[in-house]
This record gives C-alpha cells, sequence and structure tokens, in this order.
C-alpha cells in the first residue's frame, strides 16, 4: 500500500452509515472573513475521567486567525495529527485559571489530552473552529455526477447541525454483533491515528488487522482473538458499527441536484474540510501583518501589541484611504 493511500485510511478508516440528505443550488459567494474577535465556544462535551485525569474543567475555543502563535503553525506538515493538535492546543483554553488574557489562561493544557481525545472530537473541535474563524456556515462545491448535467453546486453546512450528529453518537464505545455472540469496541484516538500512520503495512487488510485489535478491550481479545487475527466476517459487522459511532470522521451526503433533480452521493471529509479553512485565515492574518507593517512601518511584534480589534480598524481606515 502507497504511503498516500494509507495516510487517507487512517485519516477516514470508518465509513459513514449515517447519510445527511440535502438540496444543492447554485454556487455563490463565500462571506467575507468576520472581524469579531470576541466569539468564544465552549468545549465539546468530555468523558469525567479525561477531565480529572488533565485536571481540567471549563474548557473553551477561542478563534483562530488572530493571534501571534497562530502564525507558528505549520499547514504544510506530512501528517495531519500533528497539524491538529498544535491547532487544538494553540485555541484551548481554560476559564477557570485565576491568571487569564483575554482569551484564556496562562497555563497551558497537557498535550497529551489532545491526543487521548478520540479522532470524532477532534473533528469537532476543528468545525467549530473553522465557523469562528470565518462564516458561521461551511460552504461545500460539488459537481452533478449526471454525464449529462455536470452542474457545479453548493450546500452551506452549519456547525448546529454537524455537533447535532456527533452528540447522536455521545457512548465510547458499542457493543458489534458477531453471529450468536457480541464484542465491544471504542472509539479511536488521536494517538492511536498517530501510530497508525506511522506504521509500515503490507497491505490495507493487514492495517485494518492492527486498528480493529487497537480497538478491542484487552478482556475482548483474550476471549476472541486468541490467535491475534481478526476473522473477515468482523470487519463489516465493525466496520458498519463504527459509523454509528463516531460519524464526523468521515461522512457521506446524498445531493439533490437543482437542475437535473438527479441524487448524488458524495463524501465529504470534515477535517480536511475544516482544515482548508483554518489554513485561509492564517493567509488572511499574514496579509493583515503584511499590510500593517508596510502602512505604518511597523515590525511584526509592534503588529501583534495593537489588540486584534484596533487592527482590524486600522485595516479599514487603510482601505478607506485607498479607495478614495
Amino acid at each position: 500500500m502507497r504511503p498516500a493511500q494509507f495516510q487517507q485510511l487512517a485519516n477516514q478508516f470508518w465509513i459513514l452509515d449515517f447519510r445527511l440528505v440535502v438540496i444543492g443550488q447554485p454556487p455563490w459567494g463565500i462571506q467575507m472573513f468576520s472581524s469579531n474577535t470576541d466569539r468564544q465556544h465552549p468545549f465539546p462535551a468530555i468523558p469525567e475521567e479525561i477531565k480529572d485525569k488533565f485536571a481540567i474543567s471549563n474548557l473553551f475555543l477561542r478563534p483562530f486567525g488572530w493571534f501571534e502563535q497562530d502564525l507558528n503553525i505549520d499547514f504544510n506538515q506530512k501528517l495531519r495529527p500533528y497539524l491538529e493538535t498544535q491547532i487544538l492546543e494553540c485555541c484551548t483554553r481554560d476559564s477557570n485559571c485565576k491568571r487569564c488574557d483575554a482569551f484564556g489562561a496562562t497555563r497551558r493544557i497537557d498535550r497529551n489530552f489532545f491526543w487521548e481525545l478520540e479522532i470524532g472530537k477532534r473533528t469537532e473541535c476543528l468545525l467549530i473552529l473553522a465557523t469562528l474563524a470565518g462564516a458561521s456556515e461551511l460552504t461545500v462545491s460539488f459537481r452533478c455526477l449526471n454525464q449529462a448535467c455536470r452542474q457545479q453546486m453548493e450546500i452551506n453546512l452549519t456547525i448546529e447541525e454537524l455537533i447535532e450528529i456527533q452528540q447522536q453518537s455521545s457512548q465510547m464505545e458499542l457493543r458489534v454483533r458477531i453471529g450468536n455472540d457480541s464484542v465491544a469496541i471504542r472509539k479511536p484516538t488521536g494517538r492511536e491515528q498517530l501510530q497508525w500512520l506511522s506504521q509500515s503495512f503490507t497491505d490495507e487488510k493487514a492495517a485494518v488487522q492492527v486498528m480493529i485489535q487497537n480497538l478491542l478491550a484487552e478482556h475482548e481479545k483474550s476471549r476472541f482473538l486468541p490467535a491475534g487475527i481478526v476473522p473477515d466476517e468482523w470487519v463489516q459487522a465493525i466496520d458498519e458499527t463504527m459509523a454509528d459511532l463516531d460519524p464526523l470522521v468521515n461522512f457521506t451526503l446524498l445531493v439533490n441536484c437543482p437542475y437535473c433533480e438527479t441524487q448524488n452521493q458524495h463524501g465529504l471529509d470534515l477535517g480536511e474540510l475544516s482544515l482548508q479553512r483554518l489554513h485561509h485565515a492564517q493567509e488572511n492574518l499574514l496579509r493583515s501583518v503584511h499590510r500593517l507593517a508596510s502602512h505604518y512601518h511597523w515590525s511584526e511584534a509592534e503588529v501583534f501589541a495593537v489588540p486584534a480589534w484596533r487592527r482590524s480598524r486600522y485595516l479599514a481606515l487603510i482601505e478607506k484611504e485607498e479607495n478614495r
């Protein structure tokens, strides 16, 4: 298996059985980048045992693309889990910390906390950050699969819709019916995703074997897999169950074309879509710093010494002068 193929497999291992049916629409313009830096969002619900383990309580996510540390994120990294973890670490704050800046505590959240989050929870956080960084909806473009049509269309997904999908599968594990018995499967974490990407496998079947074994409880392994091999008949059953257990990892959209009324089925990587939006926010920040530095002859440090809301006002004044 080629590295690129396995990267995709590990990023989007489970195929979602859930399907969101939407009506497509002709493409329209994307909203302007928001200048509201006051927005923040509660961190998605996490298990109490993880809260206790890392001594955290009231976490929230602040917008990405307004602060100097946001420029330190390298979006050209080869392994996506590293990129996701760095973004989450950068934007997560604890509101109960005594020493806080405008967007949270000076105490850094333990990085291991983010690695122990399920992949679906990490995706949910990235979606929230993507909407905080720009328009409140995610615009997705598709081309009709009907060869006689091939028209381009767009749909808008709201963060409320996507969070509701994730909340419908809040359980940590599910039991999979295997013949006359059942086995418990839990959600994969960011750490396991990274491990899978870092390993070498002879083929896709070998990769799936390792992934399923990782997600079985220890007592289940000794009971069902004495030879250390996952039977082939397990794979489909487990795959279908994981689709219900972790729906945001990858899901299918059924889009009704407004031109020919054909129903199109499209897969969508929500994590990648979020990262594209966040990368765009970083590019906007770079351009803003460049414009302010060029106009006022400030250094980068001097630019970021100015609060974000005032930088927006200065940029508006520069644009007003240029349009005279």
